[in-house]
């Protein structure tokens, strides 16, 4: 008689911390779905995109080319974007000074393009930044840097007269 007292009680109490838990997930769920569309619409307002360059070597001489292919994809899914059509690449000296640049035509998300290194360019690691003018509407750190140095050994560093006295 005592064990069937009990047989209800737990079963109330089994059933109370399903419904309890059960309720739980479906406010979980509700949030989930809040956020994901609210992420949505965000990505929708504002889309990321990202560059690629595909440089020929990883280190160049004065008096070369360079080579690049470009590839622009959508931050979300990583397919090819095309909502920019000019993708701007600049190069940079080791002293941070833009040495070039030049608009590369993107095309259904690609693109090529070349840099000619003149030989009076000093040595040094110089860096090939690029970007578009979406990108340019957000932070620096998402744009596309790269690193190279570049080998000139006829370059004569010549002395100013202001650094001759120091």
């Amino acid at each position: 008689m005592h064990s069937k007292k009990t047989l209800p009680s737990w079963l109330t109490l089994l059933f109370t911390v399903t419904l309890l838990v059960t309720a739980g997930f479906g406010d979980e769920d509700n949030e989930f779905r809040r956020i994901s569309l609210a992420l949505e619409k965000f990505s929708i307002v504002y889309p990321q995109q990202k560059v690629y360059l595909h440089l020929d070597k990883d280190s160049y001489k004065a008096g070369e080319m360079i080579w690049v292919k470009a590839y622009l994809l959508n931050g979300l899914n990583h397919l090819p974007d095309t909502l920019s059509t000019n993708l701007y690449v600049e190069l940079i000296s080791p002293f941070q000074s833009r040495v070039e640049i030049k608009i590369f035509q993107m095309f259904r998300g690609f693109g090529v393009g070349d840099f000619h290194l003149s030989d009076t360019l000093p040595e040094g690691l110089y860096q090939i930044r690029a970007y578009t003018n979406w990108m340019q509407n957000f932070d620096e750190a998402f744009y596309f840097n790269k690193n190279f140095p570049l080998t000139n050994p006829g370059y004569i560093k010549l002395i100013s007269p202001k650094q001759a006295r120091v």
